[in-house]
């Protein structure tokens, strides 16, 4: 009995987050890719929030490629739950000992945020030239003979100018990164779109179209926005002129009748409305 409850309890304690963070070399050169990967176990069905922005550990490095997020419905060690995979490569631009952080993770089990505790990974960052050497050294695995190495002699300028090829192709990663703003095409004003409204439109649609157009001219010329207001209303607070508010009412009067009462306009009724609406927008400045 003691032990079918120890196995009840351990079934129902929560289940919390396991976080590793691994980086796959201790060393490396400059410019040369590091990969790094972090793992989260966490229960089935929660949601986990990587803050990508912080995958650098500073502005000492450059993203490679775009970070990779996978998450599979079965926990990678062995425990119930998922797992999700953060996978990014980087690379330095200085040389030295680095301190790699783990980016910070949170997530919301049983209504209580949880976050992953601090790991970091020390990583040691060579230069292609060590104190008192004049040319590249050759990779560990190759054999060269003294003849062979002399006539393969690089001029130290080239390792000068790595550093500002570097630098460069993290200027053009980073611009091609910002976000295109397409230029926004100017709203033509009303008259104009009322213009061109098409007469193969839907009737319905047609009126509804011209409805807006035609109230938007007044709108426009008195440089206030009155779509809420019902025909009545706009006609009484912002149309003086007797002859105008009649015209205007009989318009929008044929144009409701159309778009809730099921009448049909013929091809001719259907210019006539659009002519009679262009003959009124204009009259806007005379009323205003």
């Amino acid at each position: 009995m003691l032990f079918a409850a120890a196995l009840l309890a351990l079934a129902q304690t929560p289940i919390g987050l396991d976080c590793d963070f691994r980086v796959e070399a201790r060393e490396a050169e400059i410019g040369q890719p590091v990969r790094c990967e972090l793992v989260v176990n966490h229960p089935g069905g929660t949601k986990v929030n990587v803050d990508l922005e912080a995958l650098l550990p500073d502005d000492g490095w450059f993203l490679l490629d775009e970070p990779k997020l996978l998450t599979s419905r079965h926990a990678a060690n062995g425990s119930p739950g998922s797992t999700t995979t953060v996978a990014w490569t980087m690379a330095a631009l200085e040389s030295g000992a680095h301190s790699v952080p783990a980016p910070p993770v949170m997530c919301e089990i049983e209504g209580v945020a949880q976050t992953c505790a601090d790991s970091t990974r020390e990583i040691a960052i060579g230069t292609a030239l060590l104190e008192g050497e004049d040319a590249p050294r050759p990779p560990a695995r190759a054999t060269l003979p003294a003849a062979d190495a002399e006539s393969r002699y690089v001029s130290p300028l080239w390792f000068l100018l790595l550093p500002v090829g570097i630098a460069a192709l993290v200027l053009a990663y980073r611009f091609a990164r910002r976000p295109r703003v397409a230029a926004e095409a100017p709203i033509p004003p009303a008259r104009d779109r009322l213009a061109a409204l098409d007469l193969e439109l839907p009737p319905d649609e047609f009126c509804r179209a011209l409805r807006e157009h035609l109230r938007g001219g007044f709108d426009e010329r008195a440089g206030q926005e009155r779509r809420g207001l019902t025909d009545e209303e706009w006609l009484a607070a912002f149309v003086a002129d007797a002859e105008l508010h009649e015209r205007l009412a009989k318009l929008l009067e044929t144009c409701e009748a159309v778009r809730f009462g099921g009448r049909t306009p013929t091809r001719f009724a259907i210019e006539g409305l659009k002519h009679e609406a262009l003959e009124l927008v204009p009259k806007q400045e005379e009323s205003a």
